[in-house]
């Protein structure tokens, strides 16, 4: 039965990288953490063999190392290594006097009746392990959804649960079978395997689904920064513009003075200013809305939009976003004005409106275009519409965790009659 203990180890190290991963930033590489992880709880493994299996010490010293383990491979203080190594210890005690206690009192077996069923002892050991699997990703995800007020995708986070749940459930029946019948050696086996086996898909599955929610993240913040530099880009871009028309305008105000100074009489002054006033009134400013970013940012959509030949309407009425971070809000109207402008090209007649405002305790900012096809959607989800679908969506994606963050809602619709797109986002203001 040594190498199931080992094993079980080596189950729990697994189990603690992932909950400490989940909610604090490695400082090394994650195999290096993991080979940390794994080397310390083998060596509590030993201990544990060669210390005559005492309780209280093998705890203090699985404490202990869960805790160097926690400090050592990622960025946590040590009040927060030390509550977070006591939280997993005390997960791990407790599922394991639960989980036998209830397999005796529930199927009415005796304690007694399994201890010496090498197939049944391991087919509990795993229950256990795999509550304690559930129980930490729980708190884990319930931690990092209050430390972050945002997560990558919690109904796909907890869907994951339902496999280690049936999980659980089979493996009590596999328990039952093993306890109460008479089952062959062959069996037994089969039993043991089918549970050590189910235990590490579990494992996979939360780590691979860690895995993947990282990979989103890093890509949502690539993007993000490419978004920042293409701005920055822009900025230059609009300012030389404002350069060159500022140094025409100076050229044509000279010719301007000079025409009027040889004007005799105020009435012929008066109707040429009335005249070339139009003309000054093409010379646009960069700020509209008090909100630097916020103009920068529909300053650049709209020398786009010219590029396009689109039609591109501004109304910024009673609120600006200043309350969204300048990095947030360029993620945002970028990804809602960039898909926008991506669909309305296609169309005819092509249109792309921008409109925030105000009303009462709520600010609503809406982005309507042309659209000649409707959009693909998924239990009203939108689904992207480019090639290689899988590698892109994530500024949808971008869109909603930023929503989130600044307690908003969104919501999009689709008239076919004027095939015309809405995206609306509603932000809560009221601060009680």
């Amino acid at each position: 039965m040594q190498w199931f203990y080992l094993l079980v180890y080596l189950f729990e190290a697994i189990i603690a990288y992932m909950y400490f991963s989940d909610n604090y930033e490695l400082k090394l590489k994650r195999g290096v953490s993991l080979l940390i992880a794994v080397l310390l709880y083998v060596a509590a493994f030993a201990v544990n063999l060669f210390g005559n299996n005492n309780i209280i010490f093998n705890t203090v010293y699985l404490l202990f190392s869960t805790l160097i383990f926690s400090k050592v491979s990622f960025n946590i203080s040590w009040k927060s290594a030390v509550f977070h190594s006591s939280i997993l210890i005390a997960i791990m005690l407790i599922t394991e006097i639960l989980v036998e206690s209830s397999a005796s009192s529930i199927m009415h077996i005796p304690i007694d009746a399994y201890r010496d069923s090498t197939s049944a002892l391991i087919i509990l050991g795993i229950i256990c392990k795999v509550l304690y699997l559930i129980i930490c990703k729980l708190i884990s995800v319930l931690y990092s959804y209050k430390k972050n007020n945002a997560v990558t995708d919690m109904k796909r986070t907890f869907l994951l649960f339902l496999y280690p749940i049936m999980v659980t459930v089979t493996l009590l029946l596999l328990f039952y079978m093993d306890t109460v019948y008479d089952i062959s050696k062959g069996f037994s086996i089969l039993f043991s395997g089918i549970s050590i086996a189910s235990l590490a898909l579990c494992c996979f599955i939360f780590v691979y689904n860690q895995f993947l929610q990282k990979h989103e993240n890093e890509l949502v913040s690539l993007k993000s920064q490419n978004e920042k530099n293409e701005m920055n880009k822009t900025f230059y871009s609009l300012l030389e513009k404002k350069n060159d028309e500022q140094r025409v305008l100076i050229h044509d105000i000279k010719h301007h003075l000079s025409a009027i100074g040889s004007m005799d009489t105020t009435q012929q002054i008066r109707e040429y200013l009335s005249s070339i006033n139009n003309d000054f009134d093409n010379y646009d400013s960069i700020g509209k809305s008090n909100n630097k970013m916020l103009d920068l940012i529909l300053n650049k959509y709209s020398m786009l939009c010219s590029k396009s030949n689109i039609e591109f309407h501004i109304d910024i009425r009673s609120s600006n976003l200043d309350f969204i971070d300048d990095s947030d809000l360029v993620s945002l109207i970028g990804n809602l004005m960039d898909n926008a402008l991506e669909a309305a090209a296609k169309s005819a007649n092509p249109s792309v409106s921008f409109l925030t405002k105000r009303e009462r305790y709520f600010v609503v900012l809406t982005v309507k275009n042309t659209c000649s096809v409707a959009p693909k959607e998924v239990n009203h989800k939108l689904l992207s519409t480019k090639e290689n679908s899988e590698l892109h969506g994530y500024g949808t994606k971008s869109i909603e965790k930023i929503v989130r963050k600044y307690d908003g809602v969104n919501d999009w619709e689709y008239d076919d009659d004027n095939k015309m797109f809405t995206y609306n986002i509603v932000f809560n203001m009221n601060e009680e």
